[in-house]
């Protein structure tokens, strides 16, 4: 659904341009074994496509309605890639995180790309927050950092992005980086976790990934 036009038109607004969503969903669940293109890191995943910016604008409001509709779906995994800093001390957005929480959900953020330490939305300690790291396992130079970040997964360079989605207007594939990027890496390895151990609770995941 998308909750910042209020339709069920989830499609980018311009697919040229527009490829962040598409290519966190790529990275997540693009399909195995299908001989086209890449694979995610749960490439048999079900995902439940949200959009929540129109225009630049994410509001407290449309990132609530979006997580209970996730959350009364079912859905035990909620990654999101978008600046949550200015809504840390929001009563909307906070209800928004304890609800899901409350109801075993998982949610994995990105840690944001200033390259800053322990950014405002490390108050949020009901989520997962994922830094980005290069191919030496080392913090890329523009992922935020500190000690209430939680996790770290791949999330490429500007020279050596990852090979992700995006859509068919924009090429259908191309390079992405950023911690917007590391998240679904984690929600994907999450999402394999689970999969193999349906009994687990979201803690019990979120041991085993860390």
């Amino acid at each position: 659904w998308n909750f910042a036009g209020n339709n069920a038109v989830v499609t980018p607004d311009n697919p040229a341009v527009d490829v962040h969503g598409t290519q966190v969903a790529g990275l997540l669940a693009a399909r195995v074994d299908n001989a086209t293109g890449v694979t995610g890191v749960a490439g048999r995943v079900k995902i439940l496509a949200e959009k929540v910016v129109s225009g630049g604008t994410l509001t407290s409001l449309t990132l609530a309605r979006a997580a209970a509709y996730a959350v009364a779906r079912g859905a035990k995994i909620i990654t999101n890639s978008t600046n949550i800093d200015p809504l840390v001390n929001d009563p909307v957005f906070c209800a928004a995180v304890e609800f899901a929480y409350d109801r075993g959900v998982l949610w994995v953020n990105s840690a944001g790309n200033g390259n800053t330490a322990d950014p405002p939305r490390v108050a949020v300690e009901q989520m997962l927050l994922v830094a980005a790291t290069d191919r030496f396992d080392h913090k890329e130079s523009y992922s935020n950092f500190g000690r209430g970040i939680d996790i770290s997964a791949p999330g490429g360079g500007a020279a050596d992005g990852l090979l992700t989605t995006v859509p068919v207007r924009a090429g259908s594939y191309g390079f992405a980086y950023g911690t917007s990027m590391a998240a679904p890496i984690v929600a994907g390895a999450a999402a394999l976790i689970w999969a193999a151990h349906p009994g687990y609770t979201r803690d019990q995941v979120v041991s085993r990934l860390e």
